[in-house]
């Protein structure tokens, strides 16, 4: 039974596109992968045990679970990570811990455009809230956005 709470996939579809609008970006090919992302991320935080990973996710990514504020966060996280001001030195090595955390949960790596969105919302994460974070901050923040990529389906 899907939690009320969460709205439908196209209402999210909806709010990822008006986010990016504002923004002056269309991201077609990206879209889908932000918006599962965004899903993912209210079925983790949204959690009616109240359990670890509802806390660390709001934790981690700094926002409420309300749909409209998760998907503009997000998307501004992927605009952050592309835009690499101030360029982010451990680019290179984002795509391997986001490779290896799919391997621990036991899903395929995604295509080059889904880990490109994946890589850019991480590192507009760590820029913003892990500044000069230990290798631990990566690889915590990849497979968190890992696990909502995988549960937001």
């Amino acid at each position: 039974m899907p939690d009320e709470s969460i709205p439908p996939k196209a209402d999210l579809e909806k709010a990822v596109r008006e986010a990016l609008e504002i923004r002056g970006k269309s991201a077609d090919d990206e879209r889908p992968a932000l918006t599962r992302i965004v899903l993912g991320l209210l079925r983790l935080m949204i959690d009616p045990t109240g359990g670890l990973p509802a806390t660390l996710a709001s934790t981690i990514f700094g926002t409420a679970p309300v749909a409209v504020q998760m998907a503009q966060q997000i998307v501004d996280y992927w605009l952050d990570g592309i835009r690499d001001m101030p360029p982010f030195p451990q680019r290179p090595q984002m795509w391997p811990i986001l490779a290896s955390a799919f391997r621990t949960v036991l899903e395929p790596i995604p295509d080059a455009t889904t880990m490109g969105v994946l890589v850019n919302v991480c590192i507009g994460i760590l820029q913003d809230r892990y500044p000069n974070g230990p290798r631990a901050a990566k690889q915590g923040v990849a497979q968190a956005m890992v696990q909502a990529y995988d549960v937001g389906v």
